[in-house]
């Protein structure tokens, strides 16, 4: 189906460039749906599965396909906003402590340190780098 305007979408948080961001929650306001064959007619919104469907169609199609919709459900605008919403972020970092590099699934993905930081205490109460 064709939009006539832009539908703006509504994320929880951002990543910073490098870091990969593994399940994120955004909301998107969408039009209310009209009959093409009675443009003053209102049809009942489409059910969660099908808009789960066309997104990550439309996903795929613009060249994004390490990207998808896993779960979707109707929600009041009133109540709910993804980023205002939100309660916590969790946060995980990955060292590969070693003189050799990491492998080639895990570069990009983890903090090479070459060797020794697990005698430096971490700064902000972390404890200790094991």
């Amino acid at each position: 189906e064709t939009m006539s305007s832009s539908i703006v979408t509504h994320g929880s948080s951002r990543t910073d460039a490098g870091v990969h961001a593994l399940d994120n929650t955004m909301h998107v306001d969408l039009p209310p749906r009209v009959s093409r064959r009675e443009p003053t007619k209102a049809l009942p919104p489409h059910e969660p599965h099908v808009v789960a469907s066309a997104l990550n169609h439309f996903l795929k199609k613009r060249g994004a396909p390490d990207v998808a919709v896993t779960r979707c459900i109707r929600v009041d605008p009133n109540r709910f906003h993804a980023r205002h919403s939100a309660t916590g972020r969790t946060y995980h970092y990955r060292m590969h402590v070693s003189p050799t590099p990491p492998s080639l699934f895990e570069r990009g993905r983890v903090w090479h340190v070459c060797s020794g930081a697990g005698d430096r205490p971490l700064g902000g109460g972390g404890g200790r780098v094991l």
